[in-house]
């Protein structure tokens, strides 16, 4: 009897997992490449939109991304305020997954006050020799930067440093962002 029912429950196991991995089969069946964050997105929670759509929607918060593990590896700035030698510009890298979209003041003012940005983006080579756009913008901070949205940041010269790296804190959190940190390019003009 002991010996039957051992029986059955390896049965049950063997019918669990199989019906686990012909599950994970059918939404990404062997032999293709992992999806990228929007493909995935598309598969495991029924969205019907395009791309442009879903990277409007996260960019504007409207989508919340529950799993991340299709985008980029964060880099994480680690300086301080003592770090912050030009106190005017916040350098952020773009995930490759919304490397399509030319962002805009706009997109990142949904998320902390600013009087512009440049984009510095470039082309470089990815694994097979394909062109491959690294979205990079420079935010341009001012003196009275405030992390509310809607502040008025007018005043133009050199931000508290401490504000800079507030902006930064920010920014790292957005799904969009690979990266944030103290422009690399000296002051601004």
């Amino acid at each position: 009897m002991l010996r039957s029912f051992k029986k059955i429950i390896a049965v049950l196991l063997v019918a669990i997992i199989a019906a686990v991995a012909f599950s994970a089969c059918q939404l990404f069946p062997l032999g293709e490449d992992t999806p990228d964050a929007y493909t995935y997105y598309l598969k495991t929670n029924n969205y019907s939109g395009t791309k442009e759509e879903w990277v409007e929607g996260v960019v504007s918060g409207k989508i919340k991304l529950n799993d991340v593990s299709r985008l980029e590896e964060k880099e994480i700035w680690t300086g301080t305020v003592s770090d912050v030698t030009n106190g005017y510009d916040v350098f952020v890298i773009i995930d490759k997954n919304f490397a399509e979209k030319e962002f805009t003041a706009e997109d990142f003012g949904r998320y902390i006050t600013l009087i512009g940005i440049s984009d510095v983006s470039v082309t470089e080579k990815d694994e097979t020799g394909e062109d491959l756009t690294v979205r990079r913008y420079l935010i341009h901070i001012a003196k009275a930067f405030s992390s509310a949205p809607g502040a008025d940041n007018t005043n133009a010269g050199p931000g508290d440093p401490q504000k800079i790296v507030e902006a930064i804190r920010i920014l790292e959190k957005l799904p969009f962002i690979k990266y944030a940190g103290v422009s690399p390019y000296g002051m601004a003009g």
